[in-house]
């Protein structure tokens, strides 16, 4: 973003200096967010010494005169998710478990591209509210609020302006994104994100169950399209039960329609192996 502000406001930047505009944008964006910011001999390092830390520098102090930043916060930059996320989390008082849940989902999205269709206060309310129903606190009121919610849902929506029914459609995005591996077409997995939070730093939370949006319609809706929670068990019991292709395959289906509404999935896939 800063560097496309530079861009935008300066004329004379030949094509040799746009990779050194973009290192030293990252460089000034990393002084905003990061404990230990890069230097510009590291940027100058990553450019393969095309150019010289003497250079980076210049190029920072040019960059932070032209959009007239601090280069500890630049102000102009717009907030991100994580912006939101660390709000809410203070608001409604979550606990490590939660706040690791929701950080790993948030920053999951980053790698998808159809994320960008929502706003970033959005995916942090939806992450939120998924790492909420995993693991449900009690309710922390602010001393400044007028207003007491009565439950955690509540309070993200008093806190984000967001309510479950305009969180819906986000929220189940997320949760495929976390079912699913993204897979590159030479084979390799991009499952960076999933290893960083398998750590025991932050509990593990990506080897713990994925997370499942229900409740009220959002529930109906995603069992209609056949929600990722469900496929699984469906998955799980078929391969426990040996199920072989053909015979059986279609017994369980028949029985889930004859059965419909007995005893949800697992009494389904339960009938079609008594057949």
């Amino acid at each position: 973003m800063a560097a496309w502000q530079f861009l935008s406001r300066t004329e004379n930047v030949t094509r040799e200096k746009l990779q050194l505009v973009g290192v030293t944008a990252f460089m000034v964006a990393a002084k905003g967010v990061e404990h230990t910011p890069p230097d510009p001999d590291d940027c100058a390092y990553w450019t393969d010494n095309a150019y010289s830390g003497l250079e980076v520098s210049s190029m920072e102090s040019r960059l932070l005169k032209v959009l007239s930043q601090s280069p500890f916060r630049p102000p102009s930059l717009p907030p991100t998710a994580q912006d939101f996320l660390t709000l809410y989390l203070k608001e409604v008082g979550a606990g490590k478990l939660a706040s690791c849940r929701a950080q790993y989902y948030c920053e999951r999205t980053l790698q998808e591209h159809d994320m960008l269709s929502f706003p970033p206060s959005l995916i942090a309310a939806a992450s939120v509210i998924l790492a909420l129903k995993s693991s449900p606190i009690p309710v922390v009121v602010h001393p400044c609020s007028t207003q007491k919610p009565k439950s955690w849902t509540e309070a993200v929506a008093h806190y984000s302006g967001y309510s479950d029914t305009k969180v819906a459609a986000c929220a189940r995005r997320i949760c495929q994104h976390v079912r699913h591996t993204v897979t590159t077409l030479s084979g390799r997995k991009l499952d960076a994100v999933k290893r960083k939070y398998a750590n025991g730093l932050f509990l593990a939370v990506s080897r713990m169950e994925p997370p499942t949006w229900g409740g009220g319609p959002g529930e109906d809706a995603e069992k209609a399209e056949g929600g990722g929670g469900q496929e699984e068990g469906g998955e799980i019991s078929n391969a426990e039960g040996g199920n072989a292709p053909g015979g059986d395959e279609v017994d369980v289906e028949e029985a889930g329609e004859e059965g419909n509404g007995d005893g949800g999935m697992g009494g389904d896939v339960e009938g079609g192996l008594e057949v």
